[in-house]
């Protein structure tokens, strides 16, 4: 077996895996070089055994078509004009202009300004602001939930269990009472309440086992690094026209784990690896898609990977990628690494301020992930394990290629065919997977807005001192006027034919008040475009300084962000907690197992307004103590009042006593009831207090509660 063949080779001379060496391709044409190491003859010797497993000569077909799909996604990407885009996007971000507008400016105005003012900075960074105490607000519950079906279907198997009691009850009440003791309704009645009775308990039951999968899925999100990477794409929601989040991905960490030591007993540390399911906000820059794709559903797509060898390295072992493959790869790219040069590369450097990434002596490995339909053809040719693949069918796949190599080619191992690539927008378009973020919304008004500064400091330096005339034939001999200085005294000859003064100074006006009006004006249109006002960076109160108008504009500004908030609870979280969820039920075995929820996207919802509905609530709860609402709402309700807001402080759970702890209250308390008017009616009768009311042990209660036997309430038999 190769992989036999591998870790010979390697182990045999203390190679270690992915060492740094540079090693020339071997074609068909070339011999072994007698100067070549005995090391070196044994990695082409490795290449060319992984070369006959990967169907005998490379590129294969497999490769061929991923590399075809990633040239034609890679140019309309850049005909799309998105590079560029995204580029322009981070300079402005950052308050820097485009090579291209820089020169222009330079080329009209030499030596003058070259002011970039911070407005679309300081509207992103609100943005991300806002978004953030939404969506990842501190202290606050986390952003979704699980809730079971409202109304859950009942098995069929139980369908016929109540029908099969309702006849029991039936054939008992006709032997005692007749026949005609029974009609329709009566039984359709008791099957009705049978019905609810059940659905009630089996909705309690599958909250239960919801509330067990939501702290199981949490645990795996915490684990995953999933918020960390909410928190980075909502920087890219931000500033570039579409943010990217990819996961669950199954990658092997290294953990540390508390063990027996076996001989003492004690505990000691080991460091394992073990599979986690991860996320990672994925650059915009890195997305590739079908040309025309309207969505990331449509068509494939590719993403462009920047590896390091120990990224590349702990990928042995996962599920479905060739080791043998990944351990050539890494043998004969080493230290080189394989670049794939795209043109953007350059200006995306020096947009993410990394100027000598490409002088990094530990060159990084570039990897094209694919996920799209392909021949079963190019499968087969590949060597796939996969069974019953057919030449002439297409199948979807992800596969990973460096080079000329595929590391990794699996059937898509979702029901769906669905790929683990999510996006969001600030603002969406429906015929397009880029839509617009506050940065290009505002690219006008931050344009305006740079140009009345550079123009106000141009003039501001005119004005800075008087412009002077001199003539020049009419200074006294030896007199140098260039040098002016306070209380100076210019040195003049008097001209009859010129009897006007020699000097003449002149004033510039810089029309400052002018230019700033504009500037706010524009600076005002930033804030109607983009819906972030001002004063959400505390640069300005708002139009209105009353505290109704200020708080009209919040609320406004309120409803335009929860738009954006609803976009990435939709097509964010929603789909990643199911996703995850969908993961779980397919290939986990040590959580129970309920199919049956639905996601509940809470910032939307109300962590927008997490304190005011916590006053509402608290309001809610002291308007309903009166007696009167007591007893409608009965213990119960006050509990589920408690326990709510309880919830909401961070209390613990068992605070507040459960619905079965309190239904054993209310039976404790009604037996005791029944008990003091049965010795009150007592009392009564034998000539004592009228009312008296005696005190009952609740131990005796009890007692009488676990001892006390009769017929079940709202049997039918009870109707006779």
């Amino acid at each position: 077996m190769i992989s036999d063949v591998v870790n010979n080779k390697i182990k045999s001379d203390n190679y270690p895996t992915g060492a740094m060496m540079t090693i020339e391709r071997e074609t068909e044409k070339d011999k072994p070089n007698k100067s070549a190491t005995s090391a070196e003859l044994r990695i082409r010797e490795l290449i060319n055994n992984v070369r006959e497993e990967q169907a005998g000569t490379l590129p294969t077909m497999l490769a061929g078509h991923v590399r075809k799909a990633f040239e034609a996604a890679k140019n309309a990407k850049t005909s799309d004009g998105i590079d560029d885009l995204l580029d322009s996007c981070l300079r402005a971000r950052k308050g820097e202009y485009d090579p291209s507008d820089l020169a222009k400016i330079r080329q009209q105005t030499p030596g003058g300004s070259e002011l970039y003012m911070m407005l679309t900075n300081n509207k992103s960074r609100a943005c991300e602001a806002i978004l953030k105490n939404s969506l990842l607000p501190a202290g606050v519950d986390k952003p979704w939930g699980f809730d079971p079906s409202p109304v859950p279907d009942l098995p069929e198997e139980t369908q016929m269990e109540i029908e099969e009691q309702v006849k029991k009850e039936v054939v008992e009440m006709v032997s005692v009472d007749g026949i005609y003791s029974v009609d329709e309704v009566q039984v359709q009645n008791r099957l009705d309440e049978i019905r609810k009775k059940t659905m009630t308990e089996g909705y309690k039951r599958a909250k239960n086992q919801t509330e067990v999968m939501e702290k199981y899925v949490e645990d795996q999100l915490i684990e995953g690094g999933f918020y960390e990477e909410l928190a980075r794409l909502i920087n890219d929601v931000a500033i570039f026209p579409t943010a990217f989040m990819k996961g669950p991905i199954t990658r092997m960490k290294p953990v540390v784990d508390w063990v027996d030591n076996g001989l003492t007993g004690n505990k000691q540390i080991k460091t394992v690896r073990k599979p986690v399911r991860k996320y990672e906000r994925v650059s915009p820059y890195d997305m590739y898609f079908a040309p025309g794709a309207k969505n990331i559903q449509e068509g494939y797509l590719c993403q462009r990977h920047r590896m390091r060898t120990s990224e590349l390295q702990s990928m042995i072992g996962v599920d479905g990628f060739d080791d043998d493959a990944i351990r050539a790869v890494l043998a004969e790219y080493g230290q080189g690494g394989l670049r794939e040069w795209l043109s953007s590369d350059t200006s995306r450097n020096i947009a993410e301020g990394r100027l000598t990434a490409e002088t990094d002596p530990d060159a990084q490995i570039d990897a094209i992930e694919y996920w799209g339909a392909v021949q079963g053809e190019a499968l087969i040719e590949w060597g796939s394990k996969e069974d019953n693949l057919k030449p002439e069918m297409s199948y979807n796949i992800t596969a990973w290629l460096i080079g000329d190599w595929v590391i990794m080619a699996r059937l898509n191992a979702h029901p769906l065919g669905y790929k683990p690539y999510f996006a969001a927008s600030f603002s969406y378009n429906n015929d397009s997977i880029w839509g617009e973020s506050p940065v290009i919304l505002m690219r006008s008004e931050q344009k305006a807005c740079n140009a009345c500064a550079r123009s106000l400091f141009n003039r501001m330096a005119f004005a800075s001192g008087p412009i002077i005339e001199v003539l020049w034939d009419r200074l006294a001999p030896g007199f140098n006027p260039t040098e002016i200085t306070p209380w100076m005294i210019f040195k003049t000859r008097s001209d009859i034919n010129s009897p006007s003064q020699a000097v003449y100074l002149t004033e510039f006006n810089p029309y400052s008040n002018i230019f700033l009006e504009v500037y706010q004006q524009f600076a005002r249109q930033a804030a109607e475009t983009t819906g972030i006002p001002d004063y959400m960076s505390g640069s300005d109160k708002g139009a209105n300084d009353t505290a109704s108008g200020f708080a009209m504009q919040i609320n406004n500004m309120n409803a335009m962000m929860r738009n954006v908030v609803m976009g990435i609870d939709d097509n964010i979280i929603k789909k990643v907690i199911y996703e995850h969820w969908l993961s779980i039920m397919l290939y986990d075995d040590d959580v129970p197992k309920i199919g049956d929820i639905n996601i509940r996207a809470r910032a939307s919802d109300y962590i927008i307004a997490q304190e005011q509905l916590q006053l509402r609530r608290n309001e809610f709860q002291q308007a309903t103590t009166n007696p009167i609402d007591i007893e409608i709402i009965g213990k119960r309700g006050r509990a589920n009042m408690l326990r709510e807001n309880a919830a909401g402080l961070k209390y613990d759970n068992d605070i507040v006593p459960s619905d079965d702890e309190i239904a054993e209250m209310e039976k404790k308390d009604m037996i005791i009831q029944q008990l003091q008017a049965q010795l009150a009616e007592l009392l009564g009768n034998t000539g004592g207090a009228q009312g008296a009311m005696l005190p009952v042990k609740k131990g005796a209660a009890q007692d009488l509660a676990g001892g006390q036997k009769g017929n079940e309430p709202g049997r039918l038999m009870a109707n006779g």
